[in-house]
């Protein structure tokens, strides 16, 4: 069953301050603050990536060319806070929405998930690719939420980025990424969904 997985709202912060990422790397001034800034912001999306867990709240789209199987639609990126609305294509090709009333969301598992209540079905569907969409609200509202071993692999690799400026070495050996971001990384990983 193909799934599409889109963020359609990027988060409006970051894990850490420009100011602990300074600390972190011993930086004073304000010269490498722009620099240091899209470091931050890479490297906490490649620890997402990574970790196939969002950090910081950010809003999803997860589509669905069919639904899932045994009514239970399992939501990739936890921690799952909220579902905003359940969409779909019916057979007559005519965009419906499907009553909260007809699922309960599980915030509490994770990856968190949407459960048809005893009793429903999913309705059936259009046939065409992303026939069914969930929007759906992930990550955390604090940065005080974040697990500390995201934040750790997050100032890892800001450092390592800020020291190896360059995409290879040259006149030298290759600087691989420190073993430590990917064992910080494996503490915290979310199983990839299949």
């Amino acid at each position: 069953m193909p799934i599409g997985l889109k963020q359609t709202t990027a988060p409006t912060s970051e894990p850490l301050t420009l100011t602990q990422v300074k600390t972190h790397l011993r930086v004073d001034g304000s010269d490498d603050d722009a620099e240091l800034t899209l470091l931050l912001s890479a490297a906490r999306a490649h620890v997402e990536s990574r970790t196939n867990r969002q950090l910081m709240q950010a809003t999803y789209q997860m589509t669905f060319d069919r639904w899932p199987a045994g009514g239970v639609a399992t939501l990739r990126m936890p921690p799952l806070l909220s579902v905003t609305s359940v969409t779909y294509y019916d057979e007559s090709a005519v965009s419906q929405t499907l009553s909260a009333s007809k699922y309960h969301v599980d915030t509490a598992s994770e990856p968190g998930r949407i459960v048809l209540d005893d009793g429903e079905s999913w309705p059936a569907l259009d046939v065409r690719p992303a026939a069914a969409t969930i929007t759906f609200v992930a990550g955390v509202a604090s940065a005080d939420d974040v697990p500390d071993a995201a934040k750790l692999a997050t100032l890892q690799l800001v450092g390592h980025w800020f020291e190896n400026r360059e995409a290879i070495a040259f006149g030298g050996n290759p600087v691989e990424l420190p073993h430590a971001v990917e064992a910080l990384i494996n503490q915290i990983k979310v199983p990839e969904l299949s």
